[in-house]
């Protein structure tokens, strides 16, 4: 299964395009920031 990081601030955003992207077959990780993308990137 494809992974996806989806990073930004506005959590409806993020939680929007995790639905999308859920239904279309991608494990979705998300977070709010660069740091904490790296850290769940790393």
């Amino acid at each position: 299964m494809p992974k996806l990081l989806i990073v930004d601030d506005d959590i409806h955003l993020r939680k929007l395009v995790m639905t999308y992207a859920e239904l279309e077959g991608f494990q979705c990780e998300e977070t709010d920031s660069a740091p904490t993308s790296l850290a769940a990137f790393l």
